[in-house]
């Protein structure tokens, strides 16, 4: 989830959050992976494991943003809270960021970045021997397969993945 490297989340009160990398790809998606510290760890496995989307209420009741807002009032919303963190001091600023990002650190976060990262890329590894591509595309809608098996392939890749999905 890009959203994980902001400071502060606001979204409105229609906003859905879906992470469905593992569900659909078969690819435990976590390039940046902040799941467990942004939410509890159960749900954060349920969340990843279902590829089900989110609300924006329990978004927020999960610790995922900092506000929900009615849509028509999201961007009043957020620029006035853009201005009241713009007052604090910049250098107090910083240090606070600073403080909070060695805490998380303390706590385990760039470990699990760099572990998570590397099963990432173990999961992309498997997908492309077992498949010949590097995600599952078995679950993908039938228009997103078919882009895929008709791109051209580079010299040395391998031609299986062309089959993939055609028995649906």
């Amino acid at each position: 989830m890009l959203a994980w490297a902001c400071d502060l989340i606001v979204c409105s009160d229609d906003a859905r959050f879906r992470d469905s990398t593992a569900a659909d790809m078969a690819i435990p998606g976590v390039e940046f992976f902040h799941h467990p510290l942004e939410m509890n760890v159960r749900k954060a496995k349920e969340w990843l494991l279902t590829g089900d989307w989110m609300d924006a209420a329990t978004a927020l009741r999960v610790g995922m943003v900092n506000h929900v807002v009615p849509a028509p009032e999201l961007s009043g919303f957020a620029l006035n809270l853009a201005n009241r963190v713009a007052a604090t001091n910049p250098f107090t600023a910083r240090l606070v960021k600073e403080a909070m990002n060695q805490a998380q650190d303390a706590m385990g976060r760039r470990a699990a970045m760099s572990a998570a990262f590397s099963l990432h890329q173990i999961g992309h590894m498997q997908s492309l021997l077992t498949t010949g591509f590097p995600i599952d595309i078995s679950r993908l809608p039938q228009s997103v397969r078919e882009k895929i098996q008709k791109r051209p392939k580079g010299p040395d890749e391998p031609k299986s993945h062309a089959k993939q999905g055609a028995n649906e």
